[in-house]
């Protein structure tokens, strides 16, 4: 999750939240309520803001009553987080916290695990958490539409500046969450990049075949499980290997190259 020198992590998002490159925000407070509403916080219940960054979640959980904790991989920006009433704030990726086992009641990780080792991080996700705790994350579809321009450019800059980017692959997910240890709560798509921001999502039925850009997921843990080697993610969406397949480019840093070049967009 070393995304950024410590300069730049929190500058990044505080853009990102305003507004992106492309057009594109990242979705706010209007629409982070309606969703933490899934999670059924109760007052005095302990609660991960994981990825906190420098506090953006904290009102809307504090308002809740909850206690809430804190953690981050930039030092920098919990120095932010500091000026917020988290219980505790502590320096933690997604795939390994400093907390001990089976100590939240709530863990949300918004905005996060499209730079997660994913498989890494939900058995951690399944160790912090209570069992019948929730766990709230979002992350990118393996899977969106050939049409979604800006989903697929947002991909291919983010290739070619080497930023680690992860795509699930929901229906496999889905498959695998008895093994580790969770089971599903609810799940929301959003389908073209852009549609979290503006608070347009449908209810996921994986059992139909519509492509997604983004999701949040809603799991609740069943049991203590820790698996390894099941994989559900991977560093680039079946979208874009399928277009540089059908163009004829076995390397798609290669095919997103000579895209950029051919486009000149960003």
């Amino acid at each position: 999750m070393g995304l950024f020198s410590q300069s730049g992590y929190v500058g990044y998002w505080k853009d990102r939240v305003a507004q992106a490159q492309d057009g594109t925000k990242v979705a706010g407070a209007e629409v982070q309520e309606g969703f933490l509403d899934r999670l059924e916080i109760q007052a005095g219940q302990r609660v991960l803001d994981l990825g906190c960054s420098y506090g953006r979640l904290f009102p809307l959980l504090a308002a809740r009553g909850a206690q809430v904790w804190g953690a981050d991989v930039d030092p920098e920006a919990l120095k932010e987080a500091a000026a917020q009433g988290y219980q505790q704030l502590d320096v933690g990726a997604a795939e390994k916290t400093p907390y001990e086992a089976d100590f939240f009641d709530q863990v949300i990780a918004w905005g996060v695990y499209d730079v997660v080792e994913q498989e890494e991080g939900l058995v951690e996700a399944n160790r912090i958490l209570k069992t019948g705790g929730r766990f709230l994350f979002t992350g990118k579809h393996h899977d969106y539409s050939p049409n979604d321009r800006l989903g697929f450019i947002a991909e291919r800059n983010a290739c070619l500046k080497d930023f680690p980017n992860h795509f699930t692959d929901l229906r496999s997910l889905a498959q695998l969450l008895p093994q580790y240890g969770f089971r599903w709560v609810a799940g929301f798509g959003f389908e073209q990049r852009g549609d979290f921001g503006k608070g347009e999502f449908f209810e996921l039925d994986l059992k139909e075949a519509k492509p997604f850009y983004e999701f949040l997921l809603v799991l609740e843990k069943t049991e203590t499980l820790a698996p390894q080697g099941l994989t559900f993610c991977g560093p680039h969406s079946q979208t874009a290997l399928s277009k540089a397949a059908h163009s004829g480019y076995q390397d798609l840093r290669q095919f997103f190259k000579e895209h950029k070049a051919q486009n000149g967009d960003e």
